[in-house]
């Protein structure tokens, strides 16, 4: 073939579900392993898309330098394929004047949503479906857009109970507009189906009834139990299945696993579910010992522990005991209310044999912290001072856990703030100072009220009318910034 003769090379780089061609048409001589220089990029089909913007999208650039075929050529497709945007991609050279090389895509845009509609279900169904979906009128529709419309309205029946659900989404062409259509979503719900049974093989340690107990969020269908529901839900299933094994840990079953975990339907159509349990044998805490302890005595560490030789191995109130008591009674907390706030509480298991385990609590004490500087944010409407009286974290003072947690407590009763925003800000310490700025953050809620009051008497209309500020300082009385409220 001479240069002169037209030439027609398809050279394919990428491919979906639509063949995604580079072509080569016109008088071109196009060689392999010659650098070319892209001299113009044109944009042909995408009439509601800036030319401009869909070059840049495709990662190609006038100036650049590509090879035929090249890596960074079919990536240049690929990526206007990620967009979602088109039904089809095609990428053409259309001229070439030496080694530079004139590009052309070729697009199909994909159509916009003009309207949907649901069949099947009730009004009330298709309300709350509307606000999961968020289909809004100009959406593009891509085939990724109506997988993703049928999973969440599957997930969303099959929440509620609905298992066998049915989802079927379509589109037709909207006569009425320009490259528009018409989603149809048909979903035949079917009956919910509830859980039977529950049963567990191989525990002996722990009755089947107090697993079940143990299982908050997938319970059996029992028709005096009104209060408790019977779907089966993934996510609480899940949950209960960490539940199970948290609940032979705190036992002292360290070892305890579910093996095997199985469903079927009976022939009412409803749930049966199997669990074979592995409990394990039975641990005890062999010795419990304290190192690194200076400031407090073991003896006053123990009785705080609560955990001593002989105990049956529970890991949960041990975490609990060495830094999760939300009520502070633990050894954790004990050094960080002294100004500890570089301490460190460390249990290791030293050792484990058959069925009984070494336990050491080892203990980094490090120097106490003392508070550089107490700093507030967000009280906009509320004086500084008004908030320091209440704040027990002094510059100067120890670091203290407890009077931060009184301190929030306290902030939180004011009634000026929201008390379930309230928070510390991570402490910034400083450990060659040994010294730790604090500060609270605060978000404020409206405390002022207007109060209208009326009524009719002696032939006439009487009312009067009131406004309560429950967070305003006399001193800012002539401050007009200050009253914002009215």
């Amino acid at each position: 073939m001479t240069q002169r003769v037209l030439q027609f090379l398809f050279l394919t780089v990428f491919s979906l579900s639509l063949s995604s061609q580079v072509q080569i048409d016109g008088v071109v001589d196009i060689q392999k392993g010659i650098n070319y220089e892209i001299g113009g990029i044109e944009v042909v089909g995408a009439t509601n898309l800036d030319p401009n913007m869909v070059a840049l999208l495709s990662g190609l650039s006038i100036g650049d330098v590509v090879q035929f075929p090249s890596d960074r050529v079919a990536e240049s497709v690929k990526n206007l394929w990620k967009q979602d945007l088109f039904s089809d991609v095609q990428l053409y050279v259309t001229r070439q004047v030496g080694n530079m090389v004139f590009l052309e895509y070729r697009l199909k845009t994909l159509p916009k949503l003009s309207k949907y509609y649901f069949t099947g279900i009730k009004t009330n169904r298709q309300d709350a479906l509307r606000e999961k979906l968020e289909l809004n009128r100009g959406m593009v529709v891509s085939e990724n857009l109506r997988v993703n419309t049928a999973n969440r309205i599957r997930s969303y029946f099959v929440d509620k109970g609905f298992l066998d659900v049915e989802v079927n989404v379509r589109t037709f062409r909207d006569t009425a507009y320009s490259n528009a259509v018409v989603m149809h979503m048909d979903i035949q719900t079917h009956e919910k189906v509830r859980i039977a049974e529950i049963d567990f093989t191989g525990n002996v340690a722990l009755s089947s009834n107090k697993l079940r107990r143990a299982m908050k969020g997938t319970h059996r269908h029992r028709w005096w139990n009104i209060f408790q529901g019977a779907k089966l839900k993934e996510d609480k299933l899940r949950e209960d299945r960490r539940s199970l094994i948290q609940l032979y840990n705190e036992k002292g079953y360290r070892d305890a696993r579910i093996i095997s975990d199985t469903m079927y339907r009976n022939e009412e159509n409803m749930i049966v579910m199997s669990f074979q349990i592995d409990e394990g044998n039975l641990y005890h805490w062999r010795s419990v010992k304290f190192y690194g302890n200076s400031k407090y005595s073991t003896d006053m560490l123990e009785r705080m522990l609560q955990i001593k030789a002989g105990d049956p191995y529970n890991a949960l109130e041990l975490a609990k005991r060495i830094g999760g008591d939300p009520n502070g009674n633990d050894i954790s907390s004990l050094y960080l209310n002294n100004g500890y706030l570089f301490s460190s509480v460390q249990p290791v298991e030293v050792r484990i044999e058959n069925d009984s385990i070494d336990l050491e609590i080892r203990i980094r004490e490090g120097r106490q912290a003392t508070i550089s500087k107490v700093s507030i944010s967000g009280n906009d409407r509320t004086n500084d001072h008004v908030v320091f009286r209440e704040i027990r974290t002094r510059p100067g003072d120890l670091f203290s856990k407890a009077d931060i947690m009184r301190t929030i407590r306290e902030l939180g009763q004011l009634g000026y703030f929201d008390p379930r925003q309230i928070q510390l800000s991570p402490p910034s310490p400083d450990p060659l100072t040994g010294t730790v700025a604090l500060e609270y953050t605060l978000v404020e809620q409206s405390t002022s009220q207007l109060e209208l009051q009326g009524g009719w008497g002696a032939n006439m209309v009487v009312g009067t009318a009131g406004l309560n500020f429950n967070n305003f300082s006399a001193r800012n009385f002539f401050n007009k910034s200050a009253w914002r409220p009215l």
